[in-house]
Order: structure tokens, then C-alpha cells, then sequence
């Protein structure tokens, strides 16, 4: 179970990080 959770916390961390980006360039193209 424990490396199912750090799997998934992986994925989850992984998800975020790519949400912030794309948000992040989104508000760059919306400010040009």
C-alpha cells in the first residue's frame, strides 16, 4: 500500500506542477 500512495502522490505532485505551468502560460498570453 505505501508504494501505491507514493505512486500516486508522485502523479498527483507531477499533475499540479504541470496545472501551474499551464496556468502560468496562460496568463502570459492573456498579458501580451
Amino acid at each position: 500500500m505505501t508504494e501505491l500512495s507514493e505512486a500516486w502522490a508522485d502523479a498527483l505532485g507531477a499533475f499540479e506542477r504541470h496545472l501551474a505551468h499551464e496556468r502560468d502560460l496562460s496568463e502570459h498570453s492573456v498579458r501580451a
